[in-house]
């Protein structure tokens, strides 16, 4: 568990109405939670561990040494080297990192014949109780939600995926305002979190 610089606690909430009371339990260790609980996705892990040990799905990772198409766009524009999209590490990115399959973009190292036919934009991870279609299905939904949130509602996700490209313009020039968005944001005031589920940054822990 090097992962991790400190434990703090496991906790399974109860299904039923967000504004209910919810029952907390807490757990000594990941498995102990994993066991005790039905439905993977509810149980959720608080603690706190390194940046360079979190790498994105597509396998890059964050922190100073490291690089990521996210995070070199916003230091490209902090240091003012560039006016926009057009030009942009980001839409460099896009325009060169175009995966044929899921394995091709979460830089597997070798294209699985099985993964062979499967959408680049489609990330299943061996731990997800899901299959392709169930998950390209909520990923189209997900997507074209996120877009219309920030006002391009005539997306689809034929018009783009985050994580790769290739993007429409006008989804390249998306993603880059809200990265630039999110920058100023919390170089204003902060990283504010909340109090609902989601109000921390959510990821995957995997125990070697």
């Amino acid at each position: 568990m090097s992962l991790l610089r400190r434990w703090a606690h496991y906790i399974k909430h109860k299904v039923g109405n967000e504004d209910s009371p919810q029952e907390t339990e807490i757990y000594g260790h990941p498995i102990n939670a994993l066991y005790s609980h039905e439905y993977w996705a509810e149980v959720r892990y608080v603690s706190s561990w390194h940046i360079r040990k979190c790498v994105s799905s597509a396998g890059f990772k964050y922190g100073v040494d490291n690089w990521h198409p996210y995070t070199a766009c916003v230091k490209e524009y902090a240091l003012g080297r560039d006016s926009g999209y057009q030009g942009s590490v980001l839409e460099k990115f896009y325009t060169v990192f175009q995966p044929n399959n899921m394995f091709e973009a979460m830089i597997a190292g070798k294209d699985l014949a099985s993964a062979s036919d499967i959408s680049p934009k489609c990330y299943v991870f061996p731990w997800e109780p899901r299959g392709v279609r169930e998950k390209l299905s909520s990923l189209k939904v997900s997507v074209e939600a996120e877009n219309k949130h920030h006002g391009y509602d005539s997306l689809t996700l034929e018009d783009g995926f985050p994580y790769h490209g290739p993007v429409s313009e006008q989804k390249g020039e998306m993603e880059y305002s809200r990265l630039i968005g999110l920058y100023h944001s919390i170089s204003k005031i902060g990283y504010q979190r909340s109090d609902t589920p989601a109000g921390d940054i959510r990821g995957s822990l995997l125990c070697r």
